[in-house]
């Protein structure tokens, strides 16, 4: 997705065993993660929670890599700060 000044931003969905959630990276959030993002891993997320037109999504500030799920035998750390 490009902002209105044509920079790239993601919407991105991770799940923990509790639920779904929707996060935002904005331009300068997706250029210090691109690197590190990949399927089937775990990161800590942390970020603002915000509502906007009733949907609910974190906007992504820091993201760190935990492991894979086969390093953490599909056992997800529920540390989430916020």
């Amino acid at each position: 997705v490009l902002t209105k000044k044509k920079e790239h931003m993601l919407f991105l969905s991770f799940e923990d065993r509790y639920s779904v959630y929707e996060t935002v990276l904005f331009p300068d959030a997706l250029k210090r993660f691109r690197t590190i993002l990949e399927p089937e891993r775990v990161y800590l997320v942390t970020g603002r929670v915000e509502k906007e037109l009733g949907a609910i999504a974190v906007t992504v500030e820091q993201l760190r890599y935990v492991g894979s799920l086969t390093e953490t035998g599909n056992s997800i750390t529920d540390e989430i700060s916020i």
